[in-house]
């Protein structure tokens, strides 16, 4: 991350923090994780990612996200030449059970937002905002770079021009 940030890059501060909780969370605990870096073998990326399945059988999503970080340490060894070869070449995603996004029930929507009160919400701002979230198919980043000038109250509509992305220099 330093040579990135040497390089003029930025990195969002989610992705670091990510970055730095997978191998906390799953790669420290793991026979990988005491070998040494010029010892780790293909084969032992292959059976790490195994124990991961085993161990997070409905969570391949954050099987990927593990292997993507420990990926990108051992290609920024490659690159810096602290290892002769990439192990992890060839290494591919596992692949997800697609899935279909169900919109909200009304049953659902009336427990999130009745129409006395705020219900589940802590206050107004946070319910008006997931209830623009949950009618509209806004994402965070959009509710997020929303601006008043966007908004026509008149013709009860709304233009999504932007996202707005957490992005903080290194």
């Amino acid at each position: 991350m330093i040579r990135m940030r040497d390089e003029g890059r930025t990195v969002g501060l989610e992705h670091l923090i990510n970055s730095r909780r997978w191998p906390e969370m799953c790669v420290h605990k793991d026979a990988v994780a005491r070998k040494a870096l010029s010892q780790i073998t293909r084969g032992d990326l292959l059976a790490f990612r195994a124990r991961l399945i085993r161990k997070l059988p409905d969570s391949r999503n954050t099987v990927n996200k593990v292997m993507a970080t420990l990926k990108s340490v051992l290609k920024e060894a490659v690159y810096r030449q602290d290892l002769p070869a990439d192990p992890t070449l060839g290494i591919g995603k596992v692949m997800e059970e697609r899935r279909t996004p169900d919109a909200l029930t009304a049953d659902e929507l009336r427990t999130l937002f009745p129409a006395e009160g705020l219900g589940p919400w802590p206050n107004e701002l946070t319910r008006t905002t997931f209830l623009l979230a949950a009618t509209t198919g806004m994402r965070r980043g959009e509710l997020l770079a929303l601006r008043w000038r966007d908004v026509d109250l008149e013709a009860a509509s709304l233009r999504v021009e932007r996202a707005w992305k957490r992005m903080e220099s290194m």
